[in-house]
């Protein structure tokens, strides 16, 4: 919705919230051109537009009238749409220095906004990053906030580059923001098991946030579908790509008409209804049912039976398991990416024998070298990632830094 400003909010109530059972409302505050893809939005300009520091209002208070108009719904609000600012220390200071611009009104609206993200794929193509950028950029953002309104990572381009842990780690974090135009349903379902396992043992949240496919509504079905199913299984929100009118039969646009949206609606109406591990108070969501037997699971909670396991699964997959005795949750598996030994059925998060330098569940790893991915301040470090406050400093993880006094990264595109 990140072009709908103007024109979204007679469908607002009635149509996506009442009919289609959707929540959220997912804006950029980002300049656009008159007319995009043919949808009758105004030109917008950027909150800067001439130079840095000189601030232009119109599309803050565009997004004020939007609120007003959102009854019933929560916007999730990222601040910018693009990567330049990502690899050096002076954007990085004038991003922190625009927080405050945006008024401590918004930064105070829980009742309306569910989440602020700095940047929507802040990385872009880059293959070499600074993974303690989004960490440090959300700390800047929190001292601006109620402690009531998240802040998100704004997902990225590639599927993998979810799993960061730093982000997971990072206390200021609070929602990894999952993104991915992949259609194979089992990578994606993979990858977001692994994320909702590490958000779970750091007390964080995932979303599957962007995802979508170019094609008349029958293809959108076929191929979106399977992927709404594996995030609602494990409990997690999902947002496709996008909702503009006019619908497209050659791009990702849909509209509220239509196989595809009908089909969206009944997904959303029955992700609602069932458990999930994940809690989200500000959606004020109504009573969810325990999951029935042999429904995928992430903790014995979400189970009617009160067993989440894969004692008896032939799949080997976590499932609500009615008679199990191996109530462990969902756990990963061997040589999967891990955070720390929690993650783990084998008990063991280490490097010890990893290919690429990852840490991953590591069946007979050393115990001295079983442990966590990512550092508290004053341990050594020679890389922003490697640090929970996303700042190495001279070696050491440092809270709270400013951006010239973190390790620079060589970036790669």
């Amino acid at each position: 919705a990140g072009n709908l400003l103007i024109n979204l909010a007679d469908v607002l109530v009635e149509v996506l919230h009442r009919a289609a059972g959707l929540r959220v409302l997912r804006i950029f505050i980002v300049g656009t051109e008159g007319n995009y893809k043919n949808s009758s939005s105004q030109v917008v300009d950027d909150v800067e537009t001439g130079h840095v520091g000189a601030y232009d209002d119109h599309i803050l208070s565009l997004v004020d009238d939007l609120m007003f108009e959102a009854c019933g719904f929560c916007v999730l609000v990222e601040v910018g749409n693009v990567s330049a600012d990502f690899c050096w220390a002076d954007p990085q200071a004038a991003f922190d220095a625009r927080n405050p611009h945006f008024n401590t009104s918004w930064g105070q609206l829980h009742e309306v906004v569910l989440s602020f993200a700095p940047q929507n794929e802040a990385q872009g193509h880059l293959r070499s990053v600074d993974e303690g950028w989004w960490c440090r950029r959300a700390q800047v953002m929190k001292a601006n906030m109620h402690p009531e309104i998240a802040i998100s990572t704004g997902g990225s381009i590639e599927l993998m580059d979810a799993l960061y842990p730093q982000l997971y780690v990072c206390p200021e974090i609070d929602v990894v923001d999952i993104h991915t135009y992949s259609t194979d349903s089992q990578s994606v379902r993979t990858t977001l098991q692994t994320a909702a396992t590490w958000a779970l043992t750091h007390g964080k949240r995932v979303r599957l946030q962007e995802f979508g496919f170019q094609g008349a509504d029958a293809i959108k079905s076929q191929k979106l579908f399977p992927l709404i199913l594996a995030s609602s299984e494990l409990g997690i929100p999902f947002m496709p790509w996008e909702l503009l009118h006019p619908a497209s039969s050659k791009d990702f646009e849909f509209w509220t008409e239509g196989g595809f949206w009908h089909g969206l609606s009944a997904l959303s109406h029955a992700a609602q209804r069932q458990a999930t591990v994940f809690s989200w108070p500000e959606l004020k969501l109504a009573q969810s049912y325990p999951k029935g037997n042999w429904l995928l699971c992430l903790v014995n909670a979400e189970c009617a039976s009160g067993c989440c396991s894969n004692e008896f699964s032939d799949d080997k997959k976590y499932k609500c398991t009615p008679g199990g005795s191996r109530c462990t949750g969902n756990l990963l598996a061997d040589w999967v990416f891990c955070t720390q030994n929690r993650d783990c059925a084998n008990g063991c998060c280490s490097k010890q024998f990893s290919d690429d330098g990852r840490y991953k569940c590591t069946p007979g790893g050393a115990p001295s070298l079983c442990g966590d991915a990512v550092l508290p301040n004053g341990q050594a470090c020679s890389a922003n990632g490697n640090c929970a406050s996303g700042c190495c400093s001279d070696g050491r993880c440092l809270a709270r830094a400013p951006p010239a006094q973190c390790k620079k990264a060589i970036f790669f595109a």
